[in-house]
């Protein structure tokens, strides 16, 4: 993704979320809802969504029980959460705000958003505004319900959009060094790539000696990576590390001249898969599939295009689909006509089906 196409997005990201932190009680709703409906169509960030969903902990059961409660203006939540009281027996066992992670704290943050846009009222808000912040609101008090409901929606919303931003530069910073590589690779390093699938690299032949000058190529960007021991599902070829401490999964394949479209199916197949499950026991909503070609082939991938990604939602996660042709380019006068192959998601997704069978 270049870097207008980053400028816009992040734009777009940071318009958006001024909606919501401008937005008073009586239009919360709409602007959750017309923010919600963008990123749950965005190529990046839905994955992100997805992710938060899933991470682990105990805010999901605790803004479900405050979705549940009828305690106006949050006073007994209050006293049971901060003040510590001595729950009663028909009481729910609140926990308050447990997260421990940025993870953790981005996917409460998410779902205090959705929660307020359900009963977007000052009373349920200010239950809410207590969970996140543990302070007092009420009548009375230093601080009202109408700060209660700006506490609650700055809090969160600042929260979840910090959270996408520092994510969206992640995906798009590996996006770009991975099309620079593509371009560096097919321009002038065709031969130097042939030969090391065969003669070697690094005491290494075929698929695996194309993957570690992968790994070189990114160290040589100054890019801070490590790749990591074997999970359960093996070991990916190349695993980033950034400052924040999100991983970023690469996989490289290789299709041989002598491959028939099963094989190249399959193949691509099983590149999906693994990002996949590497994805999973890396806790990682999305990873890259590079595929490296040594034929003179033109491969028609009905992969999701937007915003210059391609990509293969596989068990909800996106894996982004790089493709690297290193065969031998003849002249046009002499290279006739490249065969053209076409692979529907249905090909892929009934391989991958068999995989993981």
């Amino acid at each position: 993704m270049d870097q207008q196409l980053l400028q816009r997005t992040r734009y777009q990201l940071q318009t958006r979320f001024r909606h919501i932190k401008t937005s008073e009680i009586g239009n919360f709703e709409r602007m959750c809802q017309q923010v919600f409906e963008w990123l749950e169509n965005h190529p990046i960030l839905s994955s992100v969504l997805q992710h938060l969903d899933q991470v682990q902990g105990d805010h999901h059961e605790e803004i479900q029980l405050i979705l549940n409660t009828d305690d106006n203006y949050g006073s007994r939540y209050y006293s049971l959460t901060v003040k510590k009281d001595r729950k009663k027996d028909y009481e729910s066992e609140f926990k308050g705000y447990t997260a421990a992670t940025l993870d953790q704290h981005a996917s409460a943050c998410l779902q205090v958003l959705r929660a307020a846009q359900k009963r977007p009222n000052l009373e349920f808000c200010c239950t809410l505004a207590i969970y996140l912040t543990r302070e007092y609101y009420g009548i009375g008090k230093k601080k009202g319900m109408n700060d209660a409901f700006e506490d609650m929606r700055d809090k969160a919303s600042h929260g979840l959009y910090e959270y996408l931003d520092e994510h969206l530069d992640g995906v798009n910073a590996v996006n770009g060094l991975m099309q620079k590589y593509k371009q560096s690779t097919e321009w002038f390093q065709r031969e130097h790539l042939q030969q090391i699938t065969e003669i070697g690299y690094e005491g290494k032949k075929g698929e695996r000696a194309l993957a570690l000058h992968l790994q070189q190529y990114i160290f040589d960007q100054g890019v801070e990576f490590s790749v990591e021991p074997a999970s359960v599902s093996g070991e990916a070829d190349l695993v980033l590390l950034d400052p924040s401490g999100h991983h970023t999964i690469i996989d490289a394949k290789y299709i041989k001249s002598n491959f028939s479209r099963s094989d190249i199916v399959r193949k691509i197949a099983e590149g999906f898969n693994q990002v996949a499950r590497y994805c999973n026991d890396h806790n990682q909503p999305e990873g890259f599939l590079a595929v490296f070609i040594n034929d003179n082939i033109n491969l028609n991938i009905e992969l999701e295009n937007n915003r210059g990604f391609n990509f293969l939602n596989v068990n909800n996660y996106v894996i982004y689909y790089i493709e690297i042709n290193i065969a031998e380019r003849p002249s046009a006068s002499k290279s006739g006509k490249a065969k053209q192959i076409t692979i529907a998601p249905a090909d892929l997704f009934e391989q991958i089906k068999e995989l993981q069978e």
